[in-house]
């Protein structure tokens, strides 16, 4: 064993939401709000993915890209990632995301469960933190 932390078998859960903007500060404050949906489900010991932590330094809304990244490039690192885990956490600003709703869509294609809340996540655990 890699880890005497690792837990086999445990779940783990893709974080949907809305990542680029307008302005730079509005795109931190969505990477914000994934992080710390990331956080409350890490301190339930619930296992996730989120894609928005990996892009903090490399977003720029004034070229509305990842710092000249192809987007065709980045969404399909994402449907890779979700094609890996066990279920789909979708953020409550999914609706106002392009890539969001690719990523729920994609998620349907595959299968995957689809939560859009934590508490629905955790009942669906069955965790009661």
């Amino acid at each position: 064993m890699l880890c005497k932390y690792i837990k086999a078998n445990k779940p783990i859960i893709y974080i949907a939401g809305k990542l680029t903007d307008t302005e730079n500060h509005l795109i931190l404050a969505n990477i914000e709000k994934a992080y710390n949906v990331f956080i409350e489900l890490l301190r339930c010991g619930i296992y996730s993915i989120c894609p928005h932590t990996l892009t903090t330094h490399i977003i720029d809304a004034k070229v509305d890209t990842l710092k000249g990244m192809d987007y065709e490039i980045w969404i399909e690192y994402c449907f890779s990632v979700l094609q890996r885990c066990d279920a789909v956490l979708m953020l409550d600003n999914w609706q106002d995301s392009y890539g969001a709703k690719k990523e729920l869509s994609y998620t349907k294609k595959l299968g995957l469960p689809i939560y859009y809340s934590v508490a629905e996540l955790k009942a669906a655990l069955q965790i009661n933190l």
